[in-house]
């Protein structure tokens, strides 16, 4: 039991070093990540280290259904200049670990702004990457200046960040602040099967204290 015990030690603390060397913390501007007026973002010619950027609209919350990439453009979202924006009901920013990159992602804060200034609230939700959970939600004011959203938020499996407004306007997101790893060691929320193998393991070691106490007894 105690090699077992050293063993989940070790791996936990191999787990934390590998996350704390992951690249240094990065601010994406789409405007400046694509290069140019109406482009897809992102684009080739800008990358996160160990991560892929996804920019969709989707008809809904969660894993709803993909409608558009979101589009570039320049100012007229509240104060912010260069921002990537949905006319949808939902844009869908992904922050996915690439293939092999076991260290996560960690998600500090981005603004958000509205088309043409217009005092609106923006409702924000962010998932894990496969969408089966809810790390944080809010609401965020928005008009002639825009709003920040603090998320400091971790996942091994990715992130994404959806953000819907309140009125038929189009809504913005820029100055996305994240890192790769789990530099403020954050501890994960467990995903579902992580409960099941928990409660299960749990099991087999109460059902073998049981048979060692009915071995002593006989």
């Amino acid at each position: 039991m105690k090699d077992i015990l050293g063993m989940i030690a070790a791996t936990s603390v191999l787990a934390l070093s590998i996350a704390s060397a992951q690249a240094a913390e990065v601010t994406v501007d789409p405007w400046h990540t694509a290069g140019n007026y109406s482009a897809t973002w992102p684009a080739l010619n800008y990358s996160v280290p160990d991560l892929v950027l996804s920019a969709y609209s989707k008809s809904g919350w969660g894993n709803a259904t993909i409608t558009d990439q979101t589009a570039i453009y320049a100012m007229g979202f509240s104060d912010l200049q260069g921002v990537s924006y949905t006319s949808e009901p939902v844009g869908d920013i992904g922050l996915m670990p690439l293939l092999g990159n076991a260290a996560g992602v960690t998600l500090y804060d981005f603004d958000l702004g509205a088309w043409a200034g217009v005092n609106s609230n923006v409702a924000v939700r962010i998932y894990n990457g496969d969408y089966s959970q809810i790390l944080s939600q809010g609401t965020v004011a928005v008009g002639a200046q825009h709003g920040s959203y603090l998320a400091n938020v971790f996942s091994l499996n990715g992130l994404h960040i959806q953000f819907a407004s309140s009125l038929s306007t189009q809504h913005a997101i820029d100055n996305i602040r994240l890192e790769g790893g789990n530099p403020l060691n954050i501890s994960p929320i467990p995903e579902p099967e992580t409960y099941a193998m928990m409660l299960a393991g749990l099991g087999l070691v109460g059902l073998s204290l049981r048979r060692k106490q009915q071995q002593a007894s006989a």
